[in-house]
């Protein structure tokens, strides 16, 4: 939260730049000034960043619009790219390759208690059987709402029916047609994540235009920035891959 608060103003100040936040703790802060120590008691291993100005004060405080960062943020950037990759290999999960498994109903949320709520939260999952899960609510008040959730989970293609206290879900039988299109369903899903991610690329690629560094700094930045993008793509396509294979395989 730190760091993120410490991002944002940043940001705002327009003066510097904020990269590697993880793992350190805001010693102090302003506009001018920048100081990052680790938790160790290292020591400072930030300086500022901006450009020093000579003059009155309010000549000072014009330029200060005009600088620009000497960094750009890619820890940042690759922990966006990171959680991209952690939503689809948790989206994936929910699509089932054979067994019915308390995890394909880990997207489901409910309108319940005012909000939107996780089904986890809100009740006990379990497998009674290859093609059914029993859900036990918490609160029994609760049933309707977590029913009309799994319906509107589409992807699911599930049925429920109430059973005392208990929900009964009911997966249909798996097939190789259907098996096909659920594949289909999940390299839709894949695609959207890959457009996530060259999103994050080409926000990247912004800030490093409007960076005031080298042509050596911005090439080996350039070169970082597609690292990154490459390994989230390829951690995506193994995601994808590997559930189509245990699709397929059933």
């Amino acid at each position: 939260a730190k760091a993120a608060m410490l991002w944002r103003a940043c940001r705002a100040a327009r003066r510097v730049s904020c990269r590697n936040l993880a793992g350190f703790n805001v010693k102090a802060l302003n506009l001018e000034d920048i100081r990052i120590y680790s938790r160790s008691g290292g020591g400072q291993i930030w300086r500022s960043f901006g450009k020093k100005k000579k003059g009155k004060q309010k000549e000072n405080n014009d330029a200060r619009e005009n600088d620009t960062a000497e960094e750009i943020d890619l820890e940042l950037h690759k922990l966006e790219m990171d959680d991209v990759v952690e939503q689809m290999e948790a989206k994936v999960k929910t699509f089932r390759a054979g067994r019915a498994t308390p995890d394909q109903l880990d997207a489901v949320k409910v309108s319940a208690y005012g909000s939107m709520t996780p089904l986890k939260s809100v009740s006990q999952i379990s497998a009674r059987d290859a093609y059914n899960l029993i859900i036990k609510p918490y609160d029994p008040s609760t049933m309707d709402d977590i029913q009309n959730g799994i319906k509107d989970a589409h992807y699911l293609d599930a049925s429920t029916k109430p059973e005392g206290n208990s929900i009964v879900v009911t997966f249909p039988k798996s097939t190789a047609e259907s098996r096909k299109a659920i594949i289909k369903n999940i390299k839709s899903e894949a695609e959207n994540m890959r457009g996530r991610v060259r999103k994050v690329r080409q926000n990247a690629m912004d800030e490093l235009k409007a960076a005031n560094l080298t042509e050596d700094e911005t090439f080996e930045m350039k070169d970082e920035i597609q690292k990154l993008t490459d390994e989230a793509i390829k951690q995506i396509n193994v995601a994808v891959d590997k559930k189509s294979e245990e699709i397929m395989a059933v």
